[in-house]
């Protein structure tokens, strides 16, 4: 008992320490891009994707992006690939329900044996699932390092890493919000049928205590959908893509001014004086 606590504390500040980690290095990352688009003086800022998912049930995965990240950097365009990284550990959240173990023996290359690469494509349907997965991730990286060198020529690569680091601390923090909302319904569900079958009296008092969290939670959400709402109308009516001109410096042509040389006069002599009739004497 005293290690499942133990375990459920370290969980719980691994899980934190991730948030905070992701919240930091986005500001870090921006620091990045500025360096980049300064010091390289290019045009391209950046992919800048937005998407969701549609309907209403889209607000809720933006809602936690958006605490995690913070409303200072979540209504920017740059961390689409934490994004597309968060969504992509859901499909693996789904694979480690499925078979934790194939799941670890497949990115620890153990599962392969005396098949070698072969084991890749003669495995079965759930092998096929994570190479799925698997290429989705290396897309996933190549964008990066499109987007990177684009901003900063072959120093970009250290952008790419880094934001390809953000990137798995992402997965990392999905997983671990995903395995805490499992867990947290499972418990929630046991709750509230041992509830209803041995406490039925004190229904209407419990009901009150639950209400009361869930209210923040739902007047956080109302508040953040009005504001997405509204940022997303914004973002619709501004141009699809809007280029940074760059200021072409002509060259500045100095003209000399013409310097008049004054010269003094020879004194001629007397003797010298040209006559009108020089062979008359």
């Amino acid at each position: 008992m005293l290690n499942f606590f133990i375990s459920i504390v370290v969980f719980g500040v691994s899980t934190f320490l991730l948030a905070v980690s992701v919240r930091y290095g986005m500001a870090g990352a921006e620091r990045i891009d500025h360096w980049l688009l300064l010091k390289y003086s290019r045009r391209f800022d950046g992919f800048n994707w937005y998407y969701r998912i549609p309907f209403a049930i889209g607000i809720i995965p933006e809602y936690f992006y958006a605490m995690v990240l913070g409303n200072a950097n979540y209504f920017k365009t740059n961390w689409w690939a934490l994004k597309t990284a968060s969504f992509i550990s859901v499909l693996l959240f789904v694979a480690l329900l499925k078979s934790r173990g194939m799941v670890l023996s497949y990115y620890s290359l153990s599962f392969m044996g005396e098949r070698g690469v072969l084991a890749f494509f003669t495995s079965g349907t759930f092998v096929w699932y994570l190479n799925f997965i698997t290429l989705i991730y290396v897309g996933l990286a190549v964008l990066i390092v499109i987007e990177s060198v684009k901003m900063g020529g072959m120093a970009g690569l250290l952008r790419a890493g880094y934001m390809g680091l953000m990137c798995l601390l992402m997965s990392n923090l999905t997983l671990a919000v995903l395995s805490v909302i499992v867990f947290v319904a499972v418990i929630y569900l046991i709750y509230k049928v041992i509830k209803f079958l041995f406490f039925p009296s004190n229904k209407r008092n419990q009901d009150d205590d639950d209400e009361s969290a869930g209210e923040i939670l739902q007047k956080g959400l109302s508040g953040f959908k009005s504001e997405l709402y509204t940022w997303e109308s914004e973002r619709k009516s501004q141009p699809k893509r809007t280029e940074k001109k760059t200021i072409v410096r002509k060259p500045v042509i100095t003209r000399k001014k013409s310097t008049v040389k004054r010269t003094t006069q020879k004194i001629d002599h007397e003797n010298d004086i040209p006559r009108l009739y020089p062979d008359e004497k």
